[in-house]
């Protein structure tokens, strides 16, 4: 999802405070042979991989990364001031690995991706967001699918970066994309309308406010992954 290393990226730019770094006595949970920036990027590609595994209802393929983040040793130079957003990551980390469907799994990972905004809002810092534009549109399936991804991604990131300018350009493309309907074979009523669902919730996610945006992106997820199923998708599109 992210063309370069996110927090590396920060760090380059000057942008990451010197006191995230150099915090002594916070060794949370052991210590950590990478820096700070590394372990963010690998929480980011976990929370990636997460994400894109319940796009096309991989439960289990959500397992693996969530329970990384659940059960990780933590970077001893977390600022004391992130702990409690922390422990909600890893708490809806644990629930993802839990979760008997697509459904559940896709409410704790929204919320899991909340928790990781409030804790980059905490610090004061956050992940290197990508402001690359919307790929354009086709008369096919599949370049109306990277749109989507697109939309999604922005979402994600702006629930993860807590960023309401990403979230709002995702939930935006989302709403006022034009709707694809010629969906071949597979093009049964119910693709349809999961496709203008899709549609709908971005209009109602653009109105939403920071705290309630987990439980509408969840019902995106849902609504992607059931798609997907009925189309036969088993793997996402980039």
């Amino acid at each position: 999802m992210l063309p370069l290393s996110p927090f590396r990226a920060i760090m380059r730019a000057g942008a990451l405070p010197m006191t995230l770094l150099l915090v002594g006595g916070c060794a949370l949970f052991g210590r950590s042979e990478t820096t700070l920036p590394d372990h963010m990027d690998q929480h980011w590609n976990r929370l990636d991989q997460v994400q894109s595994a319940l796009f096309i209802g991989d439960l289990e393929g959500a397992r693996g990364p969530a329970r990384w983040l659940a059960e990780h040793t933590e970077h001893p130079d977390l600022p004391q001031g992130v702990l409690s957003p922390v422990e909600d990551m890893r708490a809806f980390g644990r629930s993802v690995v839990r979760s008997t469907s697509v459904s559940d799994a896709a409410r704790c990972a929204a919320e899991m991706a909340a928790a990781c905004g409030r804790c980059h809002q905490a610090a004061g810092s956050g992940p290197w967001l990508q402001q690359n534009t919307m790929p354009e549109a086709g008369r096919e399936a599949r370049p109306h699918m990277r749109r989507h991804l697109w939309a999604m991604n922005r979402m994600w990131e702006g629930m993860a970066g807590a960023s309401d300018q990403a979230w709002s350009r995702g939930a935006t493309a989302l709403a006022e994309d034009p709707l694809f309907l010629e969906v071949g074979d597979g093009g049964t009523q119910e693709v349809l309308a999961l496709a203008r669902q899709v549609h709908e919730l971005g209009a109602v996610a653009r109105a939403q406010p920071r705290n309630d945006r987990a439980g509408v992106y969840a019902r995106l997820v849902v609504a992607c992954a059931q798609c997907h199923s009925l189309m036969g998708v088993t793997a996402t599109v980039r």
